[in-house]
């Protein structure tokens, strides 16, 4: 969710037209939820580029979580995104 005052990414400072390429990335449509398969995929494309701890990796697996949380933030229902972080 936008916090109060702040522009949304894709409006330009000077007050110039949207960039279109940040604007055709707001309006991309929403990956599926990570599941299962996917971050065990992504946790072994992380081991075989970089030496990591298990508390990095769950970070790195955590983050990737969060961000498909706050794209779905406004295009799904609040429960729907909270049932799909957690099945993750």
């Amino acid at each position: 969710m936008a916090q109060p005052g702040r522009r949304p990414p894709s409006a330009p400072r000077d007050g110039s037209p949207p960039n279109p390429t940040t604007a055709a990335a707001d309006a991309r449509p929403l990956a599926p939820p990570p599941d299962a398969a996917g971050l065990r995929e992504a946790a072994l494309s992380h081991l075989a580029r970089y030496a990591t701890t298990e508390a990095r990796l769950r970070q790195v697996l955590g983050r990737r979580i969060d961000r498909w949380a706050r794209a779905a933030t406004g295009r799904l229902a609040a429960e729907d995104i909270a049932r799909a972080s957690g099945a993750a």
